[in-house]
């Protein structure tokens, strides 16, 4: 899964807080509650606006319940947050890397004229051809 990570220097964002009465002790819950106010605020915008607009939606809460930031938030003693797929099934990585997936093999349930073997006389080689379902019915 790819990282993105993100330094700040908050010795500005420090000062301004005490010019404006804050405490020292103070700056890290204040940082804390930003990082994720800004994570939940990032996530809702994959969902509603990046999600729908990159692929074809065909469950709308799909996204919803993958994307999470429970357990990987920040706090006073670590200032870090994530956005992470909880069911794993999001294949994230993949849509970022984008393009056409295609088959690598040569068993294709669909083949493909480039795949079908066919005789001199124009028919599928028999070995090509589907096969009947054992007790099918």
């Amino acid at each position: 899964m790819p990282t993105l990570g993100v330094d700040f220097d908050f010795s500005q964002i420090k000062q301004r807080a005490m010019d404006l009465g804050a405490t020292a002790d103070q700056i890290p819950y204040i940082m804390a509650t930003t990082l994720n106010m800004a994570a939940d605020n990032t996530r809702s915008y994959l969902i509603e606006t990046t999600w729908p607009s990159s692929v074809t939606v065909r469950n709308r809460s799909f996204m919803n319940a993958a994307l999470a930031t429970k357990g990987s938030r920040a706090t006073k003693g670590d200032l870090t947050v994530e956005i992470y797929d909880k069911l794993g099934r999001a294949n994230l990585s993949l849509h970022a890397k984008g393009g056409t997936r295609r088959a690598k093999g040569g068993n294709l349930s669909i083949p493909s004229s480039v795949n079908v073997q066919r005789t001199s006389g124009g028919a599928v080689r028999t070995q090509q051809q589907p096969k009947n379902l054992r007790n099918g019915f």
